[in-house]
């Protein structure tokens, strides 16, 4: 009796080596297949000392192709130094990366004067030489590396400025006395509106690709206001000349548990990867945090295989995300041609 069990425990671990070591095979053979990795990640006005953070979270994320929100160029908010995000990142990760490419577009521009007012009140100081003024902003920056290049059509950088948006930003720079209030609040003073980067890639495995790069209006109770935004992109010509072709859609769409997505997968046809992902990319919201990154495909081969992944904690708690920088999670998939 003892060795009829001991023979079927050595069966056992002989047929269940064998699963794993085919799937360990499964896995490096996988690993050896042409890999596409997009990356998305709402950086949040990060300050310089979570610049090294976020440096290392993109490391980690490893990806050929990156979608930033938030990217601040010399801005004051949130920060005591006013610093170029958008040079250093660049700097930093051509050191580990070797050659990089990017496309960037303003979002909201900074009301240099209110600041200066109040450091004038304040009895400090705020110099800003006037050829840097019009730079001083925070927007949308799309990062290539080789082999992948930038290509025709939006081999340079194009952008689309929502018509529909947030009243207040519209109106700031010519209602100087609310720009005042705005600040007394503790808001920040700035003018401009949420934008969409596009950019075409070309990969040698993949073909062309385009990116699209968006950051929708965050207020809360705003959910017509980023429908229509979507709407704009949806029913606008730069969208309407991609036709077929292969699209990447990727940011952050402030949306509670994506209440947009019927409207995305559904009316236009684009393929939701997270959609059976439960972790919270922005775990600061409410108890359980909230998602509302997502990274969409249109007009890819449904034979490729997908891997998306959330870089978050399930349980959602505040400040759980993994890769840690932001109070956004970072994304990221894979696409594999099996």
């Amino acid at each position: 009796m003892k060795w009829k069990i001991f023979y079927a425990l050595v069966i056992c671990s002989m047929f269940f080596s064998r699963v794993l070591l085919a799937d360990d095979e499964k896995s490096d053979q996988e690993t050896k297949k042409p890999t596409l990795t997009i990356a998305s990640w709402n950086i949040d006005a990060i300050d310089l000392k979570d610049i090294q953070k976020i440096v290392e979270g993109i490391t980690k994320l490893n990806p050929q192709i990156l979608c930033l929100q938030e990217v601040d160029v010399l801005t004051k908010r949130k920060r005591e130094n006013f610093v170029d995000v958008r040079q250093t990142l660049l700097e930093l990760l051509t050191k580990t990366f070797g050659s990089i490419s990017y496309h960037y577009a303003k979002e909201f521009q900074e009301l240099v004067e209110i600041w200066k007012a109040e450091a004038e009140k304040a009895d400090g100081d705020y110099n800003v030489s006037e050829h840097v003024k019009d730079t001083i902003a925070t927007g949308q920056m799309t990062l290539i590396r080789e082999p992948i290049t930038f290509t025709k059509p939006y081999d340079t950088a194009q952008s689309l400025t929502f018509k529909k948006q947030y009243w207040l930003w519209t109106h700031l720079n010519t209602l100087k006395w609310l720009s005042y209030k705005i600040r007394d609040k503790g808001l920040e003073a700035r003018e401009g509106g949420r934008v969409v980067l596009l950019s075409t890639i070309h990969h040698p495995e993949f073909g062309d690709i385009y990116i699209i790069n968006l950051h929708l209006e965050s207020k809360k109770e705003d959910r017509e206001i980023r429908m229509k935004q979507l709407e704009e992109l949806f029913s606008s010509k730069l969208f309407k000349d991609i036709g077929d072709q292969k699209i990447i859609l990727a940011g952050d769409f402030n949306e509670h548990q994506n209440g947009l997505n019927p409207y995305i997968t559904e009316t236009f046809g684009f393929r939701n990867p997270f959609s059976e992902s439960k972790i919270p990319t922005y775990p600061h919201a409410d108890k359980s945090g909230d998602r509302i990154d997502f990274i969409y495909l249109k007009n890819f081969d449904e034979n490729l295989i997908i891997r998306p992944t959330v870089y978050g904690e399930e349980n959602g708690g505040h400040g759980k995300c993994t890769i840690e920088g932001s109070d956004h999670c970072p994304i990221s998939i894979d696409i594999i041609i099996p």
